[in-house]
């Protein structure tokens, strides 16, 4: 049997069976079966050649699957139920050696047992109604859990002896979770809309930090929440408001509207989107973030463009045709030309062994290759930099090939259960060799996968750091190394607090367990607010904020009091450079180790926002905040134990490590496992509750809104609810938001081309767009000066105001006022209707007042105008133009003015999603005596949204 991948078939469906040749195709599959109908080998086919065959071996009781190299080879074990009763994973390519997990079940079928391969056991107990009562974690410890008479958890007793008790309604929904007679969380529900979540409040000694919904539209989709933090959260107490606009029929959010926070202003977070539902474009007020991105017929964007004509950052991303895989993903700039070009390698597993990056270009180019050496288990062994960029990383690393800046060369080694035993750091250039030793309990002891010691020779750090834990597996204190720490852990098991030097770190919870505010130990506060914002107060009581930006599911930009950054990521989404927003596009490097420590101080001063490894908070107590846990990069393993214990995995088990202990290839951004699905479009919620859960039960994952479009699925309401609020939800796995529909395969064959098209217009305009960008910007930057606006009045310019006012885009109604002697002062109210790309019609009430030169008279008009304007953030703010205006009793104005924003001193003109300068043209009559004529600057211009159809 032959499948062929997803694939551009033109034209319409008809009633003819499509049927694909493999070597005109670059992405098949060859399924051959044995006899017995049993699937004995996958091959993967580019263009009717094999790359790649994943084999399957059948022997009675047992299957066993050979992956290509890089993979793991298994050897599954079942009973005469079928049920898994061991996993074997093998050690070395021969497959003579292996690690065996096995499995227990009663007689009921449940899962009891499961014992590792260094004999540490995990162990389920279930009640007559097959409810898991208690479990023993060796890492955690017992813990039971209690039902009421509808089988819902209500009392959880962990092995500290904490024990949580959850509330519910009539409904079955929980309304208040306590610890004892303490009140930890309480949600209610219906008041705003029936059957909807309405306040969520988390009570941190007493004192409420609330998250409410304020109203919801006719699709039970936020449209405003609200979030107070009481007084005792000091400075940062108050409420802020959130307002949210999505699309008429898709349900997408369109649009975000932030309060002012600290020195940053209210603002309006819009995003456009085109064909397919993609979104194209995200503007922060009057800024142009994105202003155009360019996908493939998978919905990967395959080019993205930053900022506005003439400061336009680029990235342009290849993607493997056979594998999906990203090869090749490159930034340039208008200012500052070739910023990056990182290039990936894989085996034929998919694990990353190759990434190299080359900085700037001709002579100024400089080229960071790391190799990475994986081991049978697909765990990471060796990780190098290489004195020759172009090394394809096929050798092993010695002291003759290891260089480069900012050089290294680093080996672990790992015990049968995952844990981490040696890592030495050898030297290279004038470091020393660093050898550290971990050691962790052994087999039978408690919490067996915790780390007890690490014993270092060499270096700065040399000596022993010591580790102790609370019963539930936490990490309570580390002494003896750089960090001498005392840490302590809420009920519900987040870090609370850390000790260093006398001094404390203090860290709060929202009820879903987000990060919800620091106090730090240097005095300052911030608050984790929703839709990307912090608020810090500083020890000197200075209000400062930070506010990061999406477009199509990643950060792309941050805006702090320097002004806005666009924010690139490497392949998991860790930010490694930064773009200032402005006329030189100051560029900000950063260089990370495999496991996310630092390799080089450079640029780590200056980095815009706190955001580091995978996305995640970098805190001054060295640890970095993942989701639901903190990470230790110096260590590679988490502080705590991961919430989610998945039973079919032997490679998870191990609940401190990260990754398999492959960073490069495995990311895990949520602290609960790494992703399911490399997709991102959902992840595992099972165990979350207790023992060893189902994996049909899902949570929306990091990229579930782009993934479901591209699949042509339905993007769940609940997940719009989740983004604004934190309220987590869960649903089935496969259930119609993750399917393919046949509405969705066809709109992608049939945009493939055209996208496919407009990437390669993108490239070819690419070169010509970078030599005339510099000259564009410096004629559209001027504001208009009285000279010009009398040059305008020649036929050429006439025909473009003509063209300003004729184009159809955006019409209005207005009426003006205006009165001078001298210079003069005017004022104008307009009912606006836009077209937007997407063909919609947006309708709002605009109003602004300006001033003009030279002017002598009055004049009451009723006018139209004209523009070419396809959003109405194009239409807000400021303007400068010229006009003319004659009355002797009946008077008559011409008026031309074009768009223009004014960022960081610089002044810019307003584009609209084509590129084009935004202007604007309008002809009135009315009343008046006098005449005016000249150069006119509007401010402040506004514009209410009324209704889109």
């Amino acid at each position: 049997m032959e499948g062929i991948q997803p694939l551009l078939r033109e034209g319409a469906p008809t009633a003819t069976l499509v049927t694909g040749d493999d070597t005109k195709v670059p992405a098949a599959t060859e399924i051959r079966f044995d006899g017995a109908a049993r699937a004995t080998a996958a091959l993967s086919l580019r263009y009717g050649d094999e790359t790649r065959r994943t084999t399957s071996q059948y022997g009675g009781d047992r299957t066993t699957v050979i992956p290509p190299k890089g993979g793991t080879a298994t050897t599954t074990l079942t009973d005469a139920l079928g049920r898994t009763t061991e996993k074997r994973s093998y050690t070395d390519t021969n497959r003579n050696d292996y690690l065996a997990t096995k499995y227990t079940y009663n007689t009921r079928g449940y899962l009891t047992k499961i014992t590792n391969p260094r004999g540490t056991e995990w162990t389920w107990v279930h009640d007559h109604r097959s409810r898991q009562t208690e479990s023993v974690d060796p890492d955690k410890g017992r813990s039971s859990t209690t039902y009421d008479t509808s089988d819902r958890p209500v009392s959880v007793t962990d092995a500290r002896g904490t024990t949580l008790t959850t509330v519910y309604d009539a409904l079955g929904r929980a309304t208040q979770l306590k610890e004892g007679n303490t009140l930890r969380a309480a949600w209610s529900y219906d008041s705003v809309a029936k059957g909807q979540p309405a306040d969520d409040t988390r009570y941190v000694d007493g004192k409420p930090y609330s998250t409410k919904i304020n109203s919801y539209d006719d699709r039970y989709q936020v449209t405003q929440s609200t979030t107070t933090l009481p007084s005792s959260a000091g400075d940062l107490a108050g409420s802020y408001s959130w307002k949210f606009g999505y699309n008429a029929y898709t349900g997408a959010t369109e649009w975000v509207l932030h309060p002012a926070i600290g020195n940053l202003p209210s603002e309006r977070v819009t995003t456009v989107y085109g064909e397919g539902d993609l979104p194209v474009k995200t503007t922060a007020g009057q800024v142009t973030l994105v202003n155009n991105t360019a996908y493939d017929v998978f919905a990967r964007p395959v080019r993205t463009e930053y900022g506005v004509l003439g400061r336009k950052v680029y990235r342009t991303s290849e993607f493997d045709e056979h594998t999906g895989l990203l090869n090749r993903r490159t930034i340039d700039g208008d200012v500052a030309l070739r910023i990056d070009d990182t290039r990936y390698g894989y085996d034929p597993a998919g694990n990353v062994t190759r990434v190299s990056s080359t900085a700037g270009q001709g002579d100024a180019a400089s080229t960071d290759t790391q190799c990475f050496g994986i081991d049978s288990l697909r765990r990471l062994t060796q990780a190098w930099t290489t004195k020759d960029p172009k090394d394809a990383c096929n050798g092993a690393p010695s002291a003759g090939t290891v260089g480069a800046p900012d050089s290294y060369w680093h080996t672990y080694s790992y015990d049968d259960a995952g844990n981490r035993t040696k890592q030495v750091q050898h030297a290279t250039g004038d470091t020393e060799t660093v050898t550290s030793a971990y050691t962790t309990p052994g087999p039978g002891e408690a919490r067996p996968h915790s780390l007890s010691s690490v014993t270092t020779a060499g270096g700065s750090d040399a000596g022993t750091e010591s580790f102790a834990y609370d019963k539930a597996g936490n990490t309570t204190t580390r002494t003896g190394g750089s960090h001498d720490q005392a840490l302590d852990w809420d009920p519900e098991g987040h870090l609370q607090k850390i000790t260093e030097n006398g001094k404390t770190t203090e860290y709060l919870y929202d009820s879903s367990g987000n990060r919800m505010q620091t106090k730090q130990a240097d005095g300052s506060a911030t608050a984790y607010l929703p839709a990307g914002n912090e608020l810090t107060v500083t020890p000197a009581g200075a209000k400062e904020a930070t506010r990061y930006y999406m477009h199509d599911g990643e950060t792309v930009a941050v805006r702090n009091a320097s002004g806005f950054s666009f924010l690139f990521g490497d392949h998991q989404a860790t930010a490694l450079i930064a773009v200032a927003f402005g006329v030189g596009q100051t560029v900000t490097r950063r260089k990370q180790l495999p496991f996310g420590g630092s390799r080089s101080s450079t640029g780590s001063a200056d980095w815009p926002g706190d955001r580091g490894f995978l996305g995640g908070t970098s805190d001054p107590t060295g640890y970095t905040h993942l989701g639901a846990r903190e990470y230790d990069p110096a260590t590679g393993r988490f502080l705590s134990v991961d919430p989610l214990f998945l039973a079919a995995d032997p490679t998870q088990h191990n609940g401190y490590q990260y990754g398999n202990n492959n960073p490069t290839t495995f990311a895990d951004p949520t602290g609960e496992a790494y992703e399911e699905c490399v997709s991102g479009q959902y992840h595992c919620s099972n165990g979350r509750t207790g023992g060893t859960g189902n994996v049909t039960k899902v949570e929306f994952g990091k990229n579930y809104e782009k993934q479901t479009r591209a699949v042509g699925g339905k993007v769940s309401k609940n997940y719009y609810t989740q983004q604004a609020t934190g309220v987590k939800f869960t649903y089935a796995k496969g259930r119609g938001t993750t399917k393919y529909t046949t509405a969705g395969e066809s709109a992608g064959e049939k945009l493939r081309r055209k996208r496919e098209a407009e990437h390669k217009r993108y490239l070819a305009q690419l070169k010509k767009e970078r030599d005339d960008a510099e000259k564009k910007y410096k004629e559209l930057q001027r504001e208009v000066t009285f000279s010009e606006a009398i040059s305008a009045m020649t036929l050429g310019n006439l025909k473009k105001v003509w063209n300003a006012y004729s184009s159809g885009n955006s019409v209005g109604r207005c009426l003006s006022v205006s009165i001078g002697v001298g210079a003069g002062g005017t004022g104008q109210a307009c009912i606006v209707t836009t077209q937007r790309p997407d063909g919609k019609m947006d309708v709002g009430l605009s109003a602004g007042y300006g001033g003009e030169a030279p002017s002598v008279g009055f004049s009451a008009q009723y006018g139209m105008y004209g523009s070419n304007a396809d959003d109405f953030e194009q239409l807000r703010g400021d303007g400068t133009g010229m006009n003319v205006s004659i009355g002797a009793g009946i008077a008559a104005s011409v008026e031309h003015e074009k768009a223009i924003n004014r960022v960081n001193g610089a002044v810019t003109p307003v584009l609209n999603s084509r590129g084009e300068p935004v202007s604007s043209t309008s002809l009135s009559i009315g009343v008046g005596a006098g005449f005016e004529a000249g150069v006119s600057s509007s401010y402040n211009n506004s514009i209410l949204h009324l209704f889109t159809w």
